[in-house]
C-alpha cells in the first residue's frame, strides 16, 4: 500500500495525490452537504420521514423516488437540490467522477474527474484556470460555517457510512455556485466553484 492510498471501504477509496484528496467510489454521483443535514438524505433507501420525492430515475423500478434517484437527475455538471432546511450540491451524473475539494481565499472549488493523462490517474494539484474561462450560473448556497461533508450519494446521511467522504470547511456567507468544464492537453474535469458574494 502506497502512501497516497488508504484502505478501501466496501468499493471507496480515498487518493491522496500532491495537495489534492480524491474521493473514489464506483456509485453514485457526489453530493455537498451541510453535517447537521445529513439525517435528511435518504440516499439509495425510500425516505423514512413520509417524504414524496419527485424523480425521473429510479434504481429501483416500481419502487418510491429517493434522494438517489433526484441526484441521478442531474442533467449538467452540478444542480442545488433542496435537503431539509438547506441545499445540497449534487455534481452531475455522468459518473461516478472521480471528486475532490479545493479551498480558496473567497470560496471553493469542486473538481470531477473525466480525464486525465498523469500517472497514478489523478492530478496532484489544481490545474491553472485561464482568466477568460467561461462559468455558467448553478445558484446561491448558504452556509453558517459549520462543517461539511463531500459524499456518495447512495449513502443514507443517517446510517454508519459504507464509502468514505472528505470533511469540508467554508466559512459562513453567502456563495455564488457556477459550474464549467476545463480541458487540456493533459486533462479534462468538471469545475464547481462556490465564489462569496459581497
Amino acid at each position: 500500500m502506497t502512501d497516497d492510498q488508504q484502505p478501501p471501504t466496501s468499493g471507496g477509496l480515498l487518493h491522496r495525490r500532491g495537495n489534492l484528496t480524491w474521493l473514489d467510489t464506483d456509485a453514485g454521483a457526489s453530493v455537498l452537504l451541510l453535517d447537521q443535514l445529513l439525517p435528511h438524505w435518504s440516499g439509495s433507501l425510500p425516505p423514512m420521514d413520509g417524504r414524496v420525492i419527485e424523480a425521473i430515475f429510479r434504481w429501483q423500478p416500481g419502487e418510491p423516488a429517493t434522494d438517489y434517484d433526484r441526484a441521478c437527475d442531474v442533467d449538467g455538471s452540478a444542480a442545488l437540490l433542496a435537503v431539509g432546511d438547506g441545499l445540497a450540491i449534487v455534481l452531475g451524473n455522468e459518473g461516478p467522477l472521480p471528486v475532490t475539494w479545493q479551498p480558496l481565499e473567497t470560496g471553493g472549488l469542486l473538481l470531477a474527474q473525466l480525464y486525465t493523462t498523469e500517472t497514478g490517474d489523478f492530478p496532484r494539484e489544481l490545474p491553472k484556470l485561464p482568466n477568460d474561462l467561461s462559468w455558467e450560473p448553478v445558484g446561491e448556497f448558504a452556509t453558517d460555517g459549520s462543517p461539511l461533508r463531500l459524499f456518495d450519494s447512495t449513502e443514507p446521511g443517517d446510517q454508519d457510512p459504507v464509502f468514505p467522504s472528505i470533511p469540508v470547511q467554508l466559512a459562513a456567507g453567502r456563495y455564488v455556485v457556477e459550474s464549467t468544464k476545463l480541458e487540456d492537453a493533459q486533462m479534462e474535469v468538471w469545475l464547481v466553484r462556490l465564489r462569496q458574494s459581497l
